[in-house]
């Protein structure tokens, strides 16, 4: 039987799909500072109770935030130097110096000046009152369960250049010896992080307080998989099925579908489901209590991949991979008991089998929809009529193509009938066929619905966000400037017109 209190979110909410990042700002990246705080103006304006990112950790190859090198920290980049300046921790000068201009996000570059910033800003805190040495002191204590090795494994790939796998055997095992001479030589850099991973804290704190007191209810993402160049992994090796020098006995990916006709091997290792387990689930347990203290709802990414994983020898075709059931039930259990509730929608896409139904149902979690998976075929069940409340609904994903873009790439008959499930005339102008699919998604059954801000604002295929199956030029696309009031006005009037303007309750401990 579910958990009592892992129920669906029975309200019908509105929300939009915006990872940090893509917001616009004066230094290469968008961040979690002043235009986060103006981006939710817009949503409370616009009747919007939802805000959905991508995983807010550090991002790995590509830049990519499902390749994360931790489930617990995060990400650097995401801090706001404006915020720094505000706190007196940044000089005006330092700050402009990080200045890049707008345009799509260049990784190297964004993180080069921000890594000159902090590392300014890290000293000027250290060097400053005792009240923040303190403060940043008294966090690295509180949060060491997780931090300690964070800092050491992020200091150590500065230093060495290398993956952990490649150092050497005292160090890649963990001896403790070794670890406590780490600690003596590489202290500046290992203080470095914990500073960065306090002012985020710090920075993040306030946007989930202002967020609440907006009435906005702040959705996160939990990836299934780490890349085996992670903190975790190195910190938590009996959690994954490594051989004895720490290289993955098996990867990850899953086979040919919608998204992939050669399947996906994302090369991460698989987790020892077997030893997690017997363990009590411990190192999941952590992952879910760290997403659930920042946010109020955790998607949880390849939800398939809690009833089985697509299992691939190290170098192999994802297309030779097999099935390996996963202990998902007793997983879902073991968080429920902790947490005192699932705090989840799951991304079900895929390889959905009675299985994953059957998981997903039995322990009462929102499933997903996408309306141009179902537009052109009445029998889907991503068709707007067939849509069931226990959804949450999108117009797009960050793994697809922009709502227009599909719309404009679709063969001329599958545009036809995507017409007549929208209920607008296939010689109308770009923009209200834009209008047409955001109302598709509002006035289904579904729960929630949730838009891409690119949909939002009727952008084509030239702003989508990742190709799956491909590594170059993925996670840069950005915003010119936070949407504007005739955007809010109109998604207003379609969460009033169709039932989704239901305020959130405020949470008073947060307030």
């Amino acid at each position: 039987m579910p958990s009592p209190r892992a129920r669906p979110r029975d309200e019908r909410r509105a929300g939009v799909l915006l990872h940090p990042t893509s917001l616009p700002a004066k230094y290469g990246c968008g961040d979690i500072g002043p235009s986060a705080h103006r981006f939710l103006e817009f949503l409370s304006s616009a009747g919007q109770s939802l805000w959905q990112m991508l995983p807010i950790t550090p991002p790995g190859r590509g830049f990519s935030p499902y390749d994360s090198t931790s489930s617990f920290a995060g990400s650097p980049w995401l801090i706001s130097p404006e915020a720094l300046v505000a706190e007196g921790l940044l000089g005006p000068s330092e700050s402009n110096r990080a200045r890049l201009p707008p345009g799509i996000v260049d990784p190297p570059r964004m993180m080069a000046s921000k890594r000159r910033a902090l590392t300014e800003a890290h000293r000027r805190a250290m060097t400053g009152t005792a009240a923040v040495r303190g403060s940043v002191l008294a966090f690295a204590r509180r949060e060491a369960a997780w931090l300690d090795d964070f800092a050491m494994h992020e200091a150590l790939v500065e230093a060495t250049g290398r993956p952990w796998p490649d150092w050497p055997a005292a160090l890649r095992d963990r001896k403790p010896e070794e670890l406590a001479r780490v600690r003596r030589e590489l202290k500046g850099p290992i203080e470095q992080r914990f500073f960065e991973q306090w002012a985020f804290a710090r920075q993040w704190q306030a946007l989930r307080t202002a967020a609440r007191r907006s009435g906005v209810h702040l959705v996160g993402d939990l990836p299934m998989f780490l890349t085996l160049h992670s903190a975790d992994v190195w910190a938590n090796r009996t959690a994954f099925d490594l051989d004895g020098r720490g290289r993955p006995r098996a990867v990850s990916g899953v086979p040919p579908d919608r998204f992939s006709a050669r399947g996906q091997c994302w090369d991460t290792p698989v987790f020892a489901w077997r030893r997690l387990q017997r363990a009590g689930f411990d190192y999941w347990l952590r992952r879910a209590r760290a997403a659930s203290r920042r946010f109020d709802t955790v998607r949880l990414d390849h939800f398939i991949g809690l009833a089985r994983y697509w299992r691939i020898a190290p170098g192999g075709d994802a297309r030779r991979g097999r099935f390996v059931p996963v202990p998902g039930h007793q997983l879902l259990g073991a968080i429920a008991a902790d947490l005192g509730e699932l705090p989840f929608i799951v991304e079900d896409l895929g390889a959905v089998t009675p299985e994953v139904v059957e998981l997903r149902n039995r322990h009462e979690l929102m499933g997903m929809g996408v309306l141009p998976f179902g537009w052109a075929d009445p029998k889907s069940e991503h068709a707007p009529h067939h849509v069931t409340p226990r959804t949450v609904y999108y117009t797009s994903l960050h793994d697809t193509d922009t709502a227009l873009g599909e719309f404009l790439s679709e063969p001329a008959r599958r545009r036809r009938l995507a017409c007549e499930t929208l209920g607008i005339d296939r010689h109308a102008p770009v923009h209200e066929t834009c209008r047409g699919l955001l109302r598709t998604a509002y006035r289904t059954r579904a729960n929630w619905v949730i838009v891409p801000v690119q949909d939002v604002l009727g952008l084509d295929s030239s702003a989508r966000m990742n190709v799956p199956g491909t590594s170059e030029g993925n996670w840069r696309w950005r915003l010119d400037t936070v949407p504007r009031r005739r955007a809010a006005t109109q998604l207003a009037a379609l969460v009033r017109h169709y039932d989704r303007d239901r305020a959130l309750r405020p949470d008073p401990q947060l307030l």
